[in-house]
């Protein structure tokens, strides 16, 4: 790829990649991760030994939940897993409170077939949870086609009642969602490539 067409395909992709960004208006990327992890950081439970057992059914709890991953389970457990305030930043949207995670994790949910979220790993550690899973999906645009599958980890905090209260995701997204962008994937592809 010449010099002309990568500076072409960055100027493609920075204002699709900026969208996705959780900038906030101060400039700081990462203010309000850092602020919902302060918040929760003092009350998380499984920080104190006393509270470990109540810690590992919620961490049981949650794992459950993502091997069902589905909108009708989503709608359905949603309510009990994830706290009031709860926040989530999946790579792609970041979220505060329970009613927008739910309702945008059900709606994410919808637009797959077939999703299936295998938990290979699951440790919790001082009240911080951390679950590395494996998923597969189609989307309705490619339904007939080979599954999508990509990799990643969730740091997970339950709060006092065993209830997520925050929810930080970590997965390659341009794999598994924008190198299936016709035009967009192709230029992620070549990128990735020279790299």
């Amino acid at each position: 790829m010449s010099s002309s067409r990568l500076l072409a395909a960055v100027l493609v992709l920075a204002p699709l990649l900026a969208a996705c960004s959780t900038r906030t208006p101060e400039g700081d990327p990462a203010a309000a991760y850092r602020a919902a992890l302060a918040r929760v950081e003092g009350a998380r439970l499984g920080n104190d030994p006393a509270d470990r057992d109540a810690a590992e059914a919620a961490l049981e709890r949650f794992t459950a939940a993502l091997a069902s991953y589905s909108a009708t389970a989503i709608r359905a457990a949603g309510p009990g897993l994830y706290a009031s305030d709860a926040y989530l930043n999946d790579q792609l949207k970041e979220l505060h409170g329970r009613d927008a995670i739910v309702d945008y994790l059900a709606r994410s949910a919808d637009l797959l077939v077939e999703p299936r979220i295998v938990v290979v790993d699951a440790v919790l550690h001082d009240g911080h949870a951390y679950v590395r899973w494996e998923m597969t999906f189609r989307t309705r645009r490619d339904a007939d086609g080979p599954p999508t599958a990509t990799r990643g980890v969730s740091h997970v905090i339950f709060d006092a009642d065993g209830r997520v209260a925050f929810q930080q995701d970590y997965w390659d997204t341009s794999a598994a969602i924008f190198e299936k962008v016709p035009v967009v994937g192709s230029v992620i592809r070549r990128v990735k490539a020279r790299l």
